[in-house]
């Protein structure tokens, strides 16, 4: 289970009685909402640049256990 902090969109996965919190420590994350996947291994998150407005958001996908993205895709503009 996820939980969404709304003060800089910190994400928490615990368990699903809610317990076991633990911030996921997601770089850039510019929307409300991140997916787990079904062995909770993978996390997938849209990736804002706000030090560069002009370059695109993307989704990215990063192990739970926070190592580099296994991948990444840029967002078509206009997205939101």
């Amino acid at each position: 289970m996820l939980f969404y902090y709304a003060d800089g969109f910190k994400t928490w996965p615990m368990g699903i009685d809610g317990t076991n919190p633990t911030e996921l420590p997601l770089h850039n994350q510019s929307r409300p909402f991140a997916f787990l996947s079904r062995d909770n291994k993978l996390v997938l998150y849209r990736l804002g640049h706000p030090d560069s407005p002009q370059t695109r958001d993307q989704l990215v996908s990063v192990p739970v256990e926070g190592e580099p993205p296994v991948f990444s895709f840029d967002l078509a503009r206009g997205q939101s």
